[in-house]
């Protein structure tokens, strides 16, 4: 997808992306009852939408799946930063994806995304709770944002492999 107007089709598709990084981030979880969190699938699902759809999709589709994740999921304290928190992520990735030009450019902005997503992370939980809290979720957000990437790296690699990355663009 381009930044043309979106059409019934790419909304449609955004819609099932987010969908899908929902159901990575709400079903595939592990509980961290130490960090009061969990560690999830999620990243990944955003990570691919943006190599698949782009920046913009990936944003908006990152963006609700996981808000709705965090709302439905029992910690609706965390829907607004995380909407922000993960559009940002993939709008990263996806502006530093385009500029490599790449087939694995993509590597670059996801490890930005990784970075700002853990750094944001400390920031809101800085705000909402306090320093200590924010100092000690660094470790479970890094894990979780490098395990997001691992996951997104290996599914991509297989699917670029196979020619399924571009058989997608080309229906898209």
């Amino acid at each position: 997808m381009n930044d043309k107007k979106m059409t019934v089709k790419d909304i449609t598709v955004t819609a099932l992306m987010a969908a899908l990084v929902f159901a990575g981030t709400y079903y595939l979880k592990i509980p961290i009852p130490a960090m009061g969190g969990y560690i999830h699938l999620g990243d990944s699902m955003i990570f691919l939408t943006v190599c698949i759809l782009g920046k913009k999709e990936g944003a908006i589709a990152g963006a609700i799946g996981a808000a709705l994740a965090d709302l439905i999921g029992g910690y609706a304290i965390w829907m607004v930063p995380t909407f922000f928190i993960k559009a940002a992520m993939a709008l990263i990735m996806g502006v530093l994806a385009e500029r490599s030009h790449r087939t694995y450019g993509w590597v670059a902005g996801c490890l930005a995304g990784c970075v700002f997503q853990v750094a944001a992370y400390s920031v809101a939980t800085a705000f909402l709770f306090d320093k200590a809290s924010a100092f000690a979720m660094i470790t479970g957000n890094t894990v979780q944002s490098l395990g997001g990437f691992l996951v997104a790296f290996a599914v991509f690699t297989v699917m670029h492999n196979a020619g399924l990355i571009a058989v997608i663009k080309r229906q898209l």
